[in-house]
């Protein structure tokens, strides 16, 4: 405050302050949104680096537009009882149920996968503030991607006559139609998390059960430091005990131990060795999706549909969903 005072010569404007503080305007974000979301790529630049001159975390603006796109996909499904939330400004719900309205599901989506993923390529760049140009021009291309129910369509309609094109999961498609039992563990490893049950009387043995409840209280920073730079070793209740990559703060342990005390209301100890422990979560994950990809790229069919759409590319590869919930279409809805 005496800073801005001084740069003031006497008087205090709110947004001197918020450039001060790097706090940036929530109407700026949703600039950003719309900017990204309507393939605008020059647009989204413009906007990021500007706010990068006022202050602004590269980083911290992802994190942002990610929770925008949260609050935008929550008013898709809630509609006017999202509204309620106090903690959103006027502009964020004006704005925010317009977009709701023009935006289909599978592009929200797929915004939120791909500005997870962003968010970690900020923390391992050596420059964030180009990681986040890069995430913002993908973000861009990706909006004038068809979604799966249109590609299906496309897919159908340049198939040959008497040709039927069925439907099959990703894992089932890699595997030439086989389903393994370890495929169906998989499959329901990705089902959602239970609700949370009482503090006392919830149980912790892995290192997975410590990521699902950072990510039920919303904790994206430390969920993503547990992803990257943790080397987990064993995991009870109560205690965790772990090695930590060469480039994590010295105050990771202390500030895990203090959150996971505040969530489960019982005393955390965190032991950290020198050394060992299993490659990071995120490693894995990376390792495991280069594996679905290459395995894509190698398979019959999928060489038959690249060979069909020439200059088409494979984005993403999902696991598959074992019960999955039918997304009601902008059309469906309109006709009520």
């Amino acid at each position: 405050l005496d800073q801005a005072i001084v740069y003031g010569e006497g008087k205090v404007k709110a947004a001197e302050v918020s450039n001060m503080l790097g706090i940036m305007d929530r109407s700026r974000i949703i600039d950003l949104y719309e900017a990204v979301m309507s393939g605008n790529p020059a647009a989204a630049i413009r906007e990021i680096e500007s706010q990068y001159h006022n202050g602004g975390d590269p980083r911290g603006i992802l994190m942002d537009l990610a929770d925008y796109v949260h609050w935008v996909t929550r008013l898709k499904v809630l509609r006017d009882e999202a509204l309620s939330d106090t903690a959103r400004t006027e502009a964020e719900k004006t704005r925010g149920r317009d977009h709701a309205t023009k935006t289909g599901m599978a592009h929200l989506t797929r915004a939120w996968s791909m500005l997870l993923k962003g968010i970690r390529e900020t923390e391992l760049h050596a420059d964030p503030l180009t990681a986040a140009e890069m995430v913002l021009i993908r973000l861009a291309h990706a909006a004038d991607l068809p979604g799966g129910e249109e590609l299906a369509k496309l897919a159908k309609q340049a198939a040959p006559s008497g040709e039927r094109i069925v439907p099959m999961q990703a894992r089932e498609l890699l595997r030439g139609g086989r389903e393994t039992a370890g495929d169906a563990q998989a499959a329901v490893a990705l089902q959602p998390q239970p609700a949370p049950v009482q503090p006392e009387t919830r149980s912790f043995s892995n290192f997975k059960d410590i990521l699902a409840l950072a990510s039920e209280k919303r904790d994206i920073k430390l969920k993503s430091d547990l992803e990257t730079l943790v080397r987990p070793i064993r995991v009870s209740t109560g205690q965790i005990e772990m090695a930590m990559e060469p480039g994590a703060h010295p105050g990771l342990p202390g500030e895990i131990g203090r959150k996971l005390e505040a969530w489960t209301g019982i005393r955390w100890m965190v032991l950290v060795a020198k050394d060992g422990g299993e490659t990071p979560i995120a490693r894995q994950r990376q390792d495991s999706r280069d594996s679905l990809f290459r395995m894509a790229r190698e398979h019959p069919d999928i060489q038959a549909v690249l060979k069909k759409f020439p200059g088409a590319e494979i984005i993403d590869v999902c696991e598959p969903d074992p019960d999955p919930v039918p997304i009601q279409s902008e059309t469906d809805e309109e006709s009520r």
